[in-house]
């Protein structure tokens, strides 16, 4: 974690060396390396992880910033959300509505004076992954066609999928895996939207349940009825 985050740390070092900013170097590192720490510590928590690894990260890292503070007076903190609906910095939601999120949040606090400087930050760092899928479903004899339109974001923004995991389910059975059995394909538009296609047999509306991984190995998911689109004849 602290091996990442030092990258950037050196990336911002850079940075500031080239617009000639007078600030400790200390300052720099705080907001790119707590971003750097939810982003592992979400990955690993999402991935089946134990969730006391944000708050001893966040620890760790906060000890590292002190250890090289130097100079005058230094106070830092980083404080987990614990403000509905985060708990302990936390906010992991992977319902059957049609959308899903996995989120970390955290406040943080820096005060630093010296004789020949004086620097006051308080700020919030928010890492958040989310889904959304709506699906459709039509039938052609002993097959349904389904189709789930599914849309991954990255704070809000549009976000590309590393892999997915598709299963259905129809009146209340067992989960089935959406494969190449099925016929599953995803059509990647390119702009966090996806198509996702597969074959079901004809039992009624099936519910899709849809699990991605974005390219920083979080993982999000969320369960989505279809809806029956008819087909009008030519």
């Amino acid at each position: 974690m602290l091996v990442i985050s030092t990258a950037y740390y050196v990336l911002e070092i850079n940075t500031a060396t080239m617009d000639q900013t007078p600030l400790n170097p200390t300052f720099l590192m705080t907001k790119p390396s707590i971003v750097n720490t939810l982003i592992n510590s979400l990955a690993n928590v999402s991935n089946g992880g134990n969730s006391e690894i944000l708050e001893s990260n966040l620890n760790e890292l906060t000890q590292a910033i002190q250890n090289s503070s130097y100079g005058g007076q230094y106070e830092f903190e980083i404080t987990p959300a614990n403000s509905t609906p985060y708990q302990n910095g936390l906010f992991i939601s992977w319902g059957d509505n049609g959308s899903g999120i996995t989120s970390a949040c955290t406040s943080v606090s820096l005060n630093f004076s010296s004789p020949s400087e004086t620097y006051t930050s308080e700020y919030t760092v928010n890492v958040t992954t989310a889904i959304t899928a709506e699906g459709f479903y039509t039938a052609n004899g002993t097959q349904e066609t389904v189709n789930v339109i599914c849309q991954l974001y990255n704070e809000n923004d549009p976000a590309l999928a590393n892999d997915f995991t598709i299963l259905y389910q129809q009146n209340g059975g067992n989960w089935t895996p959406a494969d190449s059995t099925t016929g599953l394909n995803i059509n990647d538009y390119g702009n966090g939207t996806y198509l996702i296609s597969f074959y079901a047999p004809t039992q009624g509306a099936p519910q899709v349940s849809i699990g991605a991984h974005d390219l920083r190995n979080i993982f999000a998911m969320t369960t989505t009825n279809t809806t029956y689109l008819e087909i009008e004849p030519n």
